[in-house]
């Protein structure tokens, strides 16, 4: 599912290790389409996600939608020049 990211804000830096994993939570208010990555207490960063069809999930859209994220996080998604 096409999501558009808006709004969003980078709290802070997050260094990843050379080996061994990090662990983010993404958070999404289905109510008003807020997100907010942590980690531990630490936000590091917030915004909108929206669908592309409609301007606010649905619950079952937003819990494939975190699912999705989740997924994605999982795997590197920058690496450390």
């Amino acid at each position: 599912m096409p999501a558009r990211l808006s709004s969003v804000e980078i709290h802070q830096a997050m260094f990843l290790p050379k080996s061994g994993s990090a662990t983010v939570t993404v958070s999404v208010m289905p109510r008003t389409s807020e997100f907010q990555v942590c980690e531990g207490e630490s936000l590091l960063a917030s915004g909108y996600v929206t669908c592309e069809d409609s301007d606010v999930l649905e619950t079952s859209q937003h819990a494939q939608t975190v699912s999705d994220l989740q997924d994605r996080v999982r795997r590197p998604f920058f690496q450390v020049l």
